[in-house]
């Protein structure tokens, strides 16, 4: 499954760099530092890189079925989950950082945040 953090759109330019909220450190140390524009990761994997909030979209994901992930008992057991801080954000709409791409972003990351 692909991560990605503050480049290249997809709500980390907002989250980590606009508002300033604090990426886990793994995610912190390879892609917001680091020079790696995204990382692949096995599901395994997915509770060293989870924050307290989950922004996410369906990219395809191993078979492009999501249940393989949103349907998993890992899935299941993040404490994002259990807290409801998961945002299903628009894959169509998060892709780009373009302005228009970055304002509509951040609209729908504060209403979230905001729980409306």
């Amino acid at each position: 499954m692909p991560l990605i953090g503050n480049k290249g759109g997809r709500g980390g330019e907002i989250i980590h760099g606009d508002l300033g909220l604090k990426a886990p450190p793994i995610i912190q140390e390879k892609l917001i530092d680091g020079e790696e524009f995204g990382a692949a990761l096995t599901l395994e994997l997915l509770p060293e890189y989870a924050g307290d909030y989950i922004f996410t979209s369906n990219w395809g994901w191993d078979d492009g079925n999501p249940d393989v992930v949103y349907g998993s008992k890992l899935w299941e057991s993040l404490p994002a989950v259990k807290n409801n801080q998961v945002y299903f954000i628009d894959a169509k709409g998060s892709y780009f950082n373009d302005p228009i791409s970055l304002e509509a972003q951040l609209e729908f990351i504060v209403e979230s945040f905001l729980g409306k």
